[in-house]
């Protein structure tokens, strides 16, 4: 900084007349944090006068450097950012480099699990040119929010099957909730699918928020549901040669039916063929 102006008084307070001194005082070299002395320079009078001269001194003390944390932001659950410092009050024509010998260090508490809100970041240490005293401003790191996302596939499956978890997944701890476009073909019991026909639906996923996550984008996949097979197998059969031909069956018994269902669910006739016809 500059120097302040080099002032001084002198007794018995006044001169005769128009005298006057003449010249300014002076001081010892130096910029550096220290004592100077103020000199006489070429501060004098006229021939009228002994001047005898008192000095002082000039003391220049440390400069404050600020030593500022930087704040941040990230959102909730991902990595804290890379924490920075960075430095103010340089005096003209100093450079950092030259200033700071030995970085501030940055730090806070928060990680990766730390809740949405606004923390503390702590700056300290470091070691700097003896023509500063650092002051330490901390700064702050604000975690927010985290938009989470639904992984969901399409399924298919067999008429039949019992109920079952679709299976979404998300960042959030939230429950997944699940609906359904159709009910002839799934329904949704206790958060789960309850297939009630062949056929197809739009299985429909969504995420509520909470304090730390926010809603997450709906998610629509598409589940088919196949038909069951059944097994139809024609009951024996003998006869007595009598010179006619055979036509017709003795009836048909059909196996593989599910959740608790019969031949009263089949409809029509049953057709008979093979080489027993007109045998």
């Amino acid at each position: 900084e500059v120097d302040p102006a080099q002032t001084y008084r002198f007794t018995p307070g006044t001169l005769v007349g128009w005298d006057t001194f003449s010249g300014s005082l002076s001081r010892d070299a130096g910029n550096n944090v220290g004592t100077y002395a103020i000199t006489q320079g070429n501060l004098a009078l006229n021939g009228n006068y002994n001047l005898t001269y008192t000095g002082n001194n000039l003391i220049i003390t440390p400069k404050t450097l600020t030593v500022t944390a930087e704040s941040k932001m990230r959102p909730y659950n991902t990595a804290n950012p890379t924490l920075t410092v960075k430095y103010t009050g340089l005096a003209a024509g100093d450079a950092e480099s030259s200033v700071v010998l030995t970085p501030a260090v940055a730090t806070t508490a928060a990680d990766i699990s730390t809740p949405t809100g606004v923390y503390d970041i702590t700056v300290s240490g470091g070691s700097y040119s003896a023509n500063y005293t650092p002051t330490y401003v901390n700064g702050k790191l604000t975690i927010g929010s985290t938009k989470p996302t639904i992984v969901f596939a399409d399924m298919t499956k067999t008429y039949g099957e019992g109920d079952f978890d679709p299976g979404a997944l998300s960042e959030s701890p939230v429950r997944i909730l699940y609906g359904s476009n159709n009910g002839s073909v799934a329904a949704i019991v206790d958060n789960k699918i309850r297939i009630a026909g062949a056929g197809t639906a739009v299985i429909t996923a969504t995420q509520a928020g909470d304090a730390n996550y926010e809603a997450a984008e709906a998610v629509s996949v598409i589940l088919r549901v196949n038909k069951a097979n059944l097994t139809v197998t024609a009951n024996d059969q003998s006869k007595v040669y009598d010179a006619t031909g055979y036509t017709g069956g003795n009836g048909v018994t059909v196996t593989g039916f599910v959740t608790g269902e019969d031949e009263s669910v089949l409809g029509g006739t049953a057709v008979y063929g093979g080489s027993s016809q007109t045998a």
